[in-house]
């Protein structure tokens, strides 16, 4: 249950992000525009938490709660803590 928010973000923001690509580049440039916004979005899943795994050894995982608080959110997944 704790996790809901997060998914509730991440479909909430997720049609609007892919949706708003067309109005962003000229139609010659769209598919590789769509192929960049999925590959940085991946690549993202996959970064973040290996970042955040390097972080847990260095310090421990409160760091990473205090580091992610204070990133903006684009994907609207922010970690709520309850």
């Amino acid at each position: 249950m704790a996790r809901l928010p997060q998914y509730l973000g991440a479909a909430m923001n997720g049609p609007p992000w892919q949706a708003i690509v067309p109005e962003l580049v000229p139609r010659s440039q769209l598919m590789a525009a769509i192929a960049l916004n999925s590959a940085g979005f991946n690549i993202a899943r996959a970064v973040g938490p290996a970042i955040a795994g390097f972080i847990v050894v260095a310090a421990n995982a409160g760091v990473v709660f205090l580091i992610d608080v204070q990133l903006p959110s684009t994907s609207g997944t922010q970690t709520i803590v309850l």
